[in-house]
């Protein structure tokens, strides 16, 4: 059994708990430095060992289990600018990372497993569509490349 300042997160604005397997979770965290918010999470198995790796992100939004093994952790870089797509080993490897750029403001909400394999975002644009905010959605194949 660890605490949570075992982690270094006891000055964590925010703290989020994900089961990735039988076995392994994923415990995500954003901490302010500054006028700045640090992401970062660790993985922590049955035998209590645990894995801290920081995530490079402006702002994190979903983080998704997969059946395979690892997760994919989807967040914006800094004011929103651009879409990052981050897919993870099941102990915290990071195995890629994809960066979408509409050329405007994006926010993405959700990303998701496709059944084809590849993933789905889904978000909102101001670059695209009928004008102010309006949904978007991102295919990707296997690896995050955006598909057509």
């Amino acid at each position: 059994q660890q605490s949570a300042s075992d982690w270094g997160c006891y000055e964590a604005f925010s703290l989020q708990l994900y089961q990735i397997d039988d076995d392994r979770f994923v415990v995500l965290q954003g901490q302010f430095e500054g006028y700045s918010v640090n992401y970062s999470f660790s993985t922590v198995d049955s035998s209590s060992a645990v894995q801290k790796t920081s995530i490079d992100l402006g702002d994190f939004y979903s983080l998704t289990s997969l059946p395979t093994g690892g997760f994919v952790v989807l967040g914006s870089t800094a004011y929103h600018l651009d879409i990052v797509l981050q897919r993870y080993e099941a102990d915290g490897t990071l195995l890629w990372q994809q960066v979408y750029d509409l050329n405007g403001d994006e926010q993405p909400y959700f990303v998701r497993e496709r059944k084809e394999g590849g993933f789905a975002i889904l978000g909102t644009t101001n670059s695209i569509g009928a004008g102010g905010d309006d949904l978007w959605l991102l295919l990707t194949d296997a690896d995050g490349n955006a598909l057509p």
